[in-house]
């Protein structure tokens, strides 16, 4: 059976690494690498990058609990929080730098890598 972005329900994210060109989260173990950096949305706000606040608003969720995770083949990756953030990420083709919008480990070193 497959692993996939549904693993994070329920884990808590421990870290963002910013790179120039990619952004990585950590949970517990399993990290999610996004190559396309995701919009960050509530029911009141809505940051994307190069937005005065959108670091800080992906930064706040560090401690906080993935409630819910959902992808749609080549369209978005979606991760919502207890406290009702969602990270969205696009998959379209059109949006994508290179062959790939991401990659997801469970962490274990005999597990699949999933790519987007």
């Amino acid at each position: 059976m497959a692993i996939g972005v549904e693993y994070l329900e329920g884990r808590r994210l421990n870290s963002i690494t910013f790179v120039e060109d990619y952004v990585q989260f950590t949970f517990d173990g399993p990290w999610l690498t996004l190559y396309h950096w995701p919009k960050v949305s509530s029911d009141t706000d809505s940051y994307k990058l190069g937005v005065p606040g959108y670091r800080d608003a992906l930064c706040e969720q560090i401690g906080k609990i993935v409630k819910a995770t959902s992808v749609v083949t080549n369209e978005a990756l979606k991760l919502e929080f207890v406290d009702g953030i969602i990270f969205e990420s696009s998959l379209r083709d059109e949006d994508c730098v290179g062959p790939e919008a991401g990659l997801f480990s469970t962490g274990g070193s005999d597990d699949p890598l999933m790519v987007f």
